[in-house]
C-alpha cells in the first residue's frame, strides 16, 4: 500500500503568468492523489463536465503546507468534537476542531486555491485518508467527488509525502 501525490507539470511557458508568486507559478500543476490505487482527488470540470484527476494547484504551497504540519499529520490524534456543557468557561469550548482542521485538510489550506476536501488522520501505525465530495455551486468551476476512505500504513504515508516533497524541491 502506498501514497503518491502526482503533479503533472504544464510544458515550459503553458504556466499562466497571473498574480502568483514566482514558487506558485513554477509548480503549478494537476495535482492528484492516489493511496492503495485508490484516487482521492477526482473532480468534474463543470464547464467542460469532463472528469480529471485533481486540480491545477500549486505543488509548492502543497508542500509547504505538509511540511508545516508533518508532525501534526503523522502523530496528532483527532480530538472530539465538542466538549460537554459547561466546560465553555474553562476553555474547553471545542475550538480545538478548528485548529486540527487546519493542520488535518486539504481544502482548509485555501490561499484563494480550491483544494481537495482530503483529510488525514492518524493513530500512530496507519494514516487514514478520507476524501469527502465539495459542495456543488454555481461560482465553482470544479466539484471533487470524494467519498472515498483510504488506510494505508503510516510509514507509506511518510515514504510518500518524502517523495513529493523531493519533487517539488527540484
Amino acid at each position: 500500500m502506498t501514497l503518491d501525490i502526482q503533479c503533472d507539470w504544464p510544458q515550459r511557458g503553458d504556466a499562466p503568468a497571473g498574480g502568483e508568486s514566482a514558487e506558485d507559478r513554477a509548480t503549478l500543476g494537476e495535482i492528484a492523489i492516489v493511496a492503495a490505487d485508490t484516487l482521492l482527488t477526482e473532480a468534474v470540470d463543470s464547464r467542460t463536465a469532463r472528469l480529471r484527476r485533481g486540480a491545477n494547484l500549486s505543488a509548492y504551497q502543497l508542500a509547504e503546507w505538509l511540511a508545516w504540519h508533518w508532525w501534526r499529520l503523522r502523530w496528532e490524534a483527532r480530538r472530539p468534537p465538542r466538549a460537554p456543557r459547561g466546560f465553555a468557561e474553562r476553555g474547553l469550548d471545542g475550538s480545538d476542531e478548528l485548529d486540527w482542521s487546519a493542520a488535518h485538510r486539504l481544502a482548509d489550506i485555501g490561499k484563494g486555491w480550491l483544494w481537495p476536501n482530503v483529510a488525514f488522520e492518524s493513530d500512530g501505525l496507519r494514516m487514514a485518508l478520507l476524501s469527502q465530495p465539495s459542495p456543488e455551486t454555481p461560482t465553482e468551476p470544479l466539484r471533487f467527488l470524494g467519498g472515498r476512505v483510504v488506510v494505508i500504513p503510516a510509514q507509506a504515508w511518510e515514504r510518500g509525502v518524502d517523495a513529493f516533497l523531493d519533487r517539488v524541491l527540484e
